[in-house]
């Protein structure tokens, strides 16, 4: 099949998969017997060593396997260079993980929407410069902690179904966070106690910011609803 975006097929078919000459897949809407091409999410970043432990000078083509690399011990630090990475993200242990330039310029798209793009479960773990999203499915988040002692900071968690959920995750720190267009909430502390969540944006979800928690400090967060 030849065409470009907005075209349609003249081809009796049913639902299934187009690839593209490199073994691809080209990502599509099936109306009935027709198939629409739509336009194509970022191209993921290569299979390369773009993940590297300052720590032990190791490097890695997937976040995931940098933390679980043997080698990999608290308290190291994980650079992620810049480029689109389709993982989701099981952090358990006390890491820094941040990226090289920002998050502009470093995507982490859910490879599973029904999963948390990072589920951070080691306390002292840092997560910062990186834009998260596509965590779609109901009650999940692209930040997602269940800790004591992190910090989450400078990351875009838009277009989420939550930005970032705190479940029994007690003296944490969120800041300037773009937390915004998610289908829920953009911040939830959920039973969450002595939490700084500050200079965060958290417009346009159906909540800002919802409470569930004691002695939290909400400080210079902007909340706005778009209609």
């Amino acid at each position: 099949m030849v065409g470009s975006q907005g075209d349609r097929s003249v081809l009796d078919i049913s639902n299934g998969m187009l690839v593209d000459t490199e073994a691809e897949e080209i990502p599509v809407e099936w109306i009935d017997a027709e198939v629409k091409l739509v336009e194509a999410e970022p191209t993921p970043t290569p299979p390369v060593n773009r993940v590297h432990n300052l720590n032990t000078g190791e490097s890695f083509s997937s976040i995931q396997a940098a933390i679980d690399d043997l080698d990999t011990k608290d308290r190291h630090v994980i650079e992620v260079e810049d480029g689109s990475y389709y993982e989701n993200e099981d952090v358990t242990k006390s890491l820094t993980i941040q990226s090289e330039n920002g998050s502009a310029n470093c995507i982490v798209q859910a490879e599973r929407g029904s999963d948390h793009i990072f589920e951070i479960t080691a306390n002292y773990a840092c997560i910062r410069g990186f834009t998260v999203r596509s965590a779609s499915a109901v009650n999940k988040a692209g930040m997602y902690l269940n800790v004591s002692s992190c910090s989450v900071s400078d990351n875009n968690c838009s277009n989420n179904y939550y930005g970032v959920y705190l479940e029994n995750s007690n003296n944490n720190t969120l800041t300037d966070n773009n937390c915004s267009s998610n289908n829920y909430w953009g911040v939830n502390p959920d039973t969450s106690d002595n939490n700084i969540i500050s200079g965060n944006i958290c417009s346009n979800n159906w909540e800002g910011i919802s409470l569930s928690g004691t002695n939290n400090i909400i400080s210079n967060n902007t909340c706005f609803r778009i209609k």
